[in-house]
């Protein structure tokens, strides 16, 4: 969860906080959440061990009224690191995460125009095994801009951003 707590998620076998999965050389395993469309959205972020090489996803999908209308897939992080890139615009998706269990991470954001002028930078401090997602206009107070966001923290972190620039559509 965002606090760092464990978050139950519902799965075929049950709401589970932890899971053991075993892969077959060569093979994949895919298993779609039983959460309903509709009710509160939870937020958290996961975190993975594996006995072998393996290369994890997370599908994340919109529905409207049942229906899914966009999906973007995005690939898992082999390791944190204290700085990240990337494209941005006012609604850009930020979501980052602590993976440590005892130390806090001071996490920067400053975002960037096209030519490279700075538009504005903020703090945000996350605790042990903490997450936190934010879309990076309103997390700055930037009414409108096209660029990108530099994020620096004291600790590595895990960070991905979701690009809404047509929404309700997103990648």
């Amino acid at each position: 969860g965002n606090n760092g707590l464990p978050l139950g998620v519902p799965f075929a076998q049950g709401t589970i906080t932890t899971r053991l999965d075993s892969l077959a050389p060569g093979g994949s395993i895919h298993d779609q959440t039983t959460a309903p469309h509709t009710g509160t959205v939870v937020e958290g972020w996961a975190q993975a061990t594996c006995t072998g090489p393996v290369q994890a996803s997370m599908l994340f999908r919109e529905f409207s009224g049942g229906v899914p209308i966009d999906e973007a897939g995005v690939n898992a992080e082999v390791a944190a690191t204290t700085e990240f890139a990337t494209f941005a615009q006012t609604a850009t998706g930020i979501a980052y995460a602590n993976p440590s269990p005892t130390q806090s991470a001071v996490i920067t954001f400053t975002v960037y125009d096209n030519s490279g002028a700075r538009l504005g930078s903020g703090n945000v401090t996350l605790g042990p095994l903490a997450h936190g997602a934010s879309n990076i206009g309103p997390l700055l107070g930037l009414q409108s801009f096209t660029g990108f966001v530099k994020i620096t923290s004291t600790i590595p972190i895990i960070s991905l951003s979701l690009n809404f620039e047509i929404a309700p559509i997103f990648s």
